[in-house]
């Protein structure tokens, strides 16, 4: 079990663009931090290891329960370089894959966890890109943060056999003047 987030590493998410709602709401913590031994693409909890940011892959939530299945982590300084605890989930936030294709509504896909919590987490993460993803997105209209994860995402399921390609298209990028 991570612990809650120090006002430390707080503040230092919240300067990565992470809103305050996040990483603690009245009901649960989605964000913890814990120290940690990284094994290969795995994590397990370390008392003398490094410090690093972990959030549930997929959780049941319940107002006075919270169990997550699975857990990613990332080291502050490498939010782009994954550690999962159990390899179990492939995809985090799955359940909104469910969403997607029961309303009919684009499936926002993310980079990272970190850009997954700077959106406020809506959406989803490829956590295992050696998963059938097109098991999880076929038929699914996919809005990718960036065109490099578009091409990413488009190269692995164009090469899987499936009964439908994704939608795949990337984000509106939106500058400040």
């Amino acid at each position: 079990q991570a612990a809650a987030v120090t006002p430390g590493i707080a503040s230092r998410l919240i300067g990565l663009g992470i809103p305050p709602a996040v990483l603690c709401d009245t009901t649960a913590c989605i964000v913890g931090v814990d120290r940690v031994q990284l094994r290969g693409e795995l994590f397990e909890p370390f008392a003398d290891g490094q410090s690093a940011i972990i959030v549930p892959v997929s959780f049941e939530y319940e107002p006075d329960w919270f169990q997550p299945y699975d857990a990613v982590a990332w080291l502050p300084d490498q939010p782009d370089r994954l550690y999962r605890r159990t390899d179990a989930g492939p995809i985090l936030n799955a359940v909104a894959i469910e969403y997607a294709a029961h309303f009919e509504e684009p499936l926002a896909l993310w980079s990272s966890p970190l850009a997954w919590l700077q959106a406020g987490l809506l959406g989803s993460v490829i956590l295992d890109w050696r998963s059938h993803l097109s098991l999880y997105l076929g038929g699914l209209r996919v809005l990718c943060q960036d065109e490099d994860l578009a091409r990413r995402l488009l190269a692995k399921v164009a090469g899987e056999r499936q009964a439908a390609l994704p939608s795949i298209r990337a984000r509106e990028n939106r500058h400040a003047a």
